[in-house]
């Protein structure tokens, strides 16, 4: 997977890359998340190391993006924070579990309504200021339903 240089970047050199970056993103292969764990996405990655990046989930049967993240180890984050069952971990699934959704009545039943449901695709990229820029930037070109910008 190519990723971004790590390297001090102007916001107007982002702002440029921002739609090229989104299409990488878009035609990144697909995987379900109920088979990625953290060695997989290890091995999809080549790399045990931490790989930063941004990720995409969608919906499994008509690919309707719903949720975009950022992490600095995608592999800890998509492959054992997306699996728990705890509050301050699966925040994912502290959202859909307090949206009312039909079937979700714990951390755990909205595990697995996430497990039957969303594709991730994954794009490895250094800059921690490009990578927050980029999330937003998807998130809101692609209408996601479960992304919050809220501030706490």
């Amino acid at each position: 997977m190519n990723s971004i240089d790590k390297k001090s970047i102007s916001y107007n050199d982002v702002h440029i890359q921002l739609p090229v970056l989104l299409e990488k993103l878009l035609s990144a292969e697909k995987y379900p998340l109920r088979t990625l764990t953290r060695g997989k996405i290890e091995k999809i990655l080549g790399s045990e190391d931490a790989v930063p990046g941004v990720y995409l989930m969608s919906d499994i049967e008509d690919d309707t993006p719903v949720y975009v993240g950022r992490s600095k180890t995608l592999a800890q984050r998509i492959g054992t924070d997306h699996r728990a069952i705890q509050k301050t971990q699966a925040t994912l699934g502290l959202r859909l579990w307090k949206q009312d959704i039909e079937g979700i009545l714990c951390m755990k039943t909205a595990r697995e309504y996430m497990y039957r449901r969303f594709n991730v695709r994954m794009l490895p990229i250094e800059n921690e200021y490009f990578r927050t820029i980029f999330e937003v930037y998807a998130a809101m070109n692609l209408c996601t339903e479960h992304n919050s910008f809220m501030e706490h």
